[in-house]
């Protein structure tokens, strides 16, 4: 029994392999057989897991707990259906167990069938009412359903019971579907108190910042996603639209170039420095970028407000370089009307 207690205390301390180590030479009891699958199962070595598991159904085949876990372990190898089985099995067996029905609730959300898994949430609630996440997981389901009231209802709930970044961070999503943007970026503030360093948040944040022109916040939080998580692309991409906007096209024009040595194949980049490349008057670079266009799957009306915002920045210069370049403009954009 003390085995067993320092096992569970591994695992939960994150020790998983010191508790692979412990449990290597024991005689493999249903109850081993669970704390190896869970070992397995936190250090993602989800096909060692479910072989734990299913030893230890072989020993007791009325171990709801092993149905539960292996449902787990599928559905991280988004075994969804099988996953569905072995839940049903954990409820057959115990039709109280909450947190069966939490995870068969979360599978069926994978499988994008929201009144299931809403039903699946509610019996959940039902059984475990202090359970925040099954009320955050039933808001994003709600949420999905275009059911915003409701939703928001669940995430207060569930921050209510527990102060979590994660709902929060769907309750911002919700409100902004509401197009209530000054109270999702307060969610979204909320959430990075909690998990300073989310670059998911971080980048949501920074986009309905971005919506709402409250540029110099949204390039506060660009270039901190730039700071974590090194120079992508996109950042580099969604930082430069907003220097633009700043009218700090030098600055943007960097930042796409920078873009593009990264990923020469990034069609936004090469949207954004062209026009960027106007304001700048290096037209040879800003028409090269709208040849390159030609090359990607680029949206129709993507490339026509590329062309009208160009035609708007050049055409009230008087330069012949400028009239110059205004005609190919014209020339380019014929192509894609046709």
């Amino acid at each position: 029994m003390e085995l067993v207690d320092n096992a569970k205390n591994l695992i939960q301390s994150g020790k998983s392999e010191e508790a692979l180590d412990l449990l290597k030479d024991e005689e493999k009891s249903v109850d081993i057989l669970l704390l190896q699958g869970n070992a397995h199962y936190n250090l993602s070595q989800y096909e060692d897991a479910i072989e734990d598991y299913t030893k230890a159904i072989e020993l007791d085949k009325n171990c709801a707990k092993a149905y539960n876990n292996r449902g787990n372990s599928k559905g991280c190898l988004e075994r969804y259906d099988e996953a569905i089985e072995d839940y049903n099995k954990a409820i057959e067996l115990n039709p109280k167990y909450a947190e069966a029905y939490f995870n068969r609730g979360y599978v069926k959300y994978n499988l994008k069938k929201m009144l299931a898994s809403i039903s699946d949430y509610n019996k959940a609630i039902e059984l475990d009412p202090e359970n925040f996440m099954a009320y955050n997981n039933r808001g994003t389901a709600k949420s999905y359903l275009r059911d915003y009231d409701e939703a928001l209802l669940d995430f207060d709930k569930s921050i209510e019971i527990n102060d979590d970044h994660n709902t929060y961070f769907n309750r911002g999503v919700t409100k902004e579907c509401l197009n209530d943007y000054e109270n999702a970026i307060v969610d979204y503030s909320k959430a990075l108190e909690i998990k300073p360093d989310d670059v998911q948040i971080l980048l949501k944040k920074a986009f309905v910042e971005y919506r709402i022109e409250d540029y110099a916040s949204a390039e506060k939080d660009y270039e901190k996603v730039l700071e974590l998580q090194g120079e992508s692309p996109e950042a580099l991409v969604s930082l430069g639209v907003v220097k633009h906007k700043e009218q700090k096209d030098e600055e943007a024009f960097q930042l796409y170039s920078k873009a593009i040595d990264i990923d020469s194949e990034y069609a936004d980049a090469y949207i954004n420095r062209s026009i960027s490349a106007s304001k700048l008057e290096k037209y040879s670079i800003a028409e090269n970028d709208l040849e390159k266009m030609f090359s990607f799957d680029i949206f129709r009306n993507d490339y026509l407000s590329t062309y009208n915002e160009i035609r708007e920045i050049v055409s009230d210069r008087d330069d012949e370089k400028s009239k110059l370049f205004l005609i190919k403009v014209e020339e380019l954009a014929q192509r894609i009307k046709k």
